[in-house]
């Protein structure tokens, strides 16, 4: 029964083979980047606390949510100024 599975791995080899040979610029970076540590936690607990808005409801998700959404746009304006 668990046969079935092993399909994926022939799958995945040639998804690899193809993809590497239709996309050469692909494999290699062209520059070393930075982790964006800042973007990413802005991004993180702005994606959570809305979903974690979602999930409670009632009058007190929405300032939960409202948290959320101006998270959500200070991770925007951080992107946007390209640091």
């Amino acid at each position: 029964m668990a046969m079935v599975f092993l399909i994926s791995i022939p799958l995945g080899i040639a998804t690899l083979i193809v993809s590497a040979a239709a996309l050469p610029g692909a494999i290699r970076p062209l520059r070393v980047r930075k982790l964006d540590v800042l973007g990413a936690t802005l991004a993180t607990l702005g994606l959570v606390t809305i979903v974690y808005a979602v999930m409670a409801g009632g009058w007190a998700g929405l300032g939960v949510l409202a948290a959320g959404i101006a998270l959500l746009g200070v991770f925007v304006l951080h992107q946007a100024s390209g640091r």
